[in-house]
């Protein structure tokens, strides 16, 4: 039965408020809507850009160790070290070949500014994790500590992907360059335009985050004795921020798409007018398996991107606070290019390959 708790109903995003009684409650709760949760339904899961805060406060419990917790924590946590390890090594790995007296072209750039950002994504990444975990299990409880790491942690989390997808995307778009102006392509005008391309996303990329701070704000759930941090937006705010993350998201990802096809269309077009003793096919293949390292990159951030895509276009929300799995996996996907550097750009190609060696001889 609903009693609307005497006409004073405490829970937001339009929740139904019980109690135990008409008249003499003792107790009352909310009843969720779909997409919200929470005792008070504070807390929303509805698009795919929801923090970590909302998908696994409510799994951490302050009286056990990190052994102890509810298996999506622990799943989550082991993630987020794997992450972390992989990331950090490839990150190092990658600036030992993208060092400044290694800069033959714009796209050693790219790679050298995607290495360095890769590397304060994943400490970030991990900060935030670490942070979440000690607030929630009351190791840190005060407050200006907690507003500081609410608002500077999320919006660091925030545009710091963002940021390796577009330097990914420069390095696509260049190599389409490289491959159609051949020995006409000018690597000191290259690396020109890569330094001031690399200002450029930051100048433009850092602002389209900045709403997010100002939104953010701490909360405090007195039944669940937890302090949350949550984000609510106007709803010119949604609609902006839907906006920038299709952007965010669908540029690049067109960006790679058209490098990978652009690239083979080219290569298949010059061996064809090109006269040899070879077969077109095999012509094609040698071509193809020269420039591979140029078509692998593009075609690996393409397949990295297309789930998050898939899951933004199909699924509307998280249902409940027990079922976090799929936003979990929609969480950690876009640090995928952060810690494949060194894997997607360095091992495919002979030239970086050869770099990497030289520093260890």
């Amino acid at each position: 039965m609903t009693y609307n708790c005497q006409g004073t109903n405490y829970c937001k995003n339009n929740g139904k408020c019980f109690q135990d009684h008409p008249t003499c409650p003792t107790s009352s709760t909310c009843s969720c809507d779909e997409c919200f949760f929470g005792s008070y339904c504070q807390l929303s899961t509805k698009g795919f850009d929801i923090s970590l805060d909302s998908i696994l406060s409510y799994h951490i419990h302050s009286h056990l160790t990190i052994f102890h917790q509810p298996f999506p924590l622990k799943v989550a946590f082991i993630a987020t070290i794997i992450l972390f390890l992989l990331g950090i090594i490839s990150a190092c790995l990658s600036l030992i070949v993208f060092r400044p007296k290694n800069f033959q072209s714009g796209c050693a750039i790219y790679l050298f500014a995607s290495s360095i950002n890769s590397l304060l994504t994943m400490i970030v990444f991990l900060l935030k994790f670490i942070l979440l975990l000690f607030a929630q299990m009351d190791l840190i409880t005060n407050r200006s500590i907690l507003l500081i790491n609410c608002i500077s942690s999320h919006f660091l989390i925030k545009f710091l992907p963002n940021i390796s997808d577009w330097l990914n995307a420069c390095v696509a778009i260049e190599r389409i360059f490289i491959i159609w102006q051949e020995v006409k392509f000018n690597k000191i005008q290259s690396i020109s335009i890569a330094k001031r391309m690399i200002f450029f996303i930051y100048i433009i990329v850092i602002p389209t985050a900045i709403h997010d701070p100002i939104y953010r704000q701490l909360i405090e759930d007195e039944t669940e004795e937890r302090i949350l941090c949550i984000v609510e937006y106007s709803s010119n705010v949604k609609i902006f921020n839907l906006i920038i993350n299709i952007i965010h998201l669908f540029v690049p990802f067109i960006a790679n798409l058209v490098s990978a096809i652009s690239i083979v269309t080219m290569i298949a077009r010059r061996r064809s007018n090109i006269r040899t003793s070879q077969t077109y096919s095999q012509s094609l293949c040698q071509e193809v398996n020269e420039h591979k390292h140029l078509i692998v990159s593009s075609c690996v951030l393409v397949i990295c991107v297309l789930p998050r895509i898939i899951m933004s276009l199909t699924v509307r929300c998280m249902k409940s606070a027990r079922d976090p799995w799929l936003y979990l996996i929609g969480y950690f996907f876009p640090f995928i290019p952060s810690i494949s550097i060194f894997v997607v750009f360095v091992l495919p190609s002979k030239t970086y390959t050869k770099l990497f060696k030289q520093f260890f001889h």
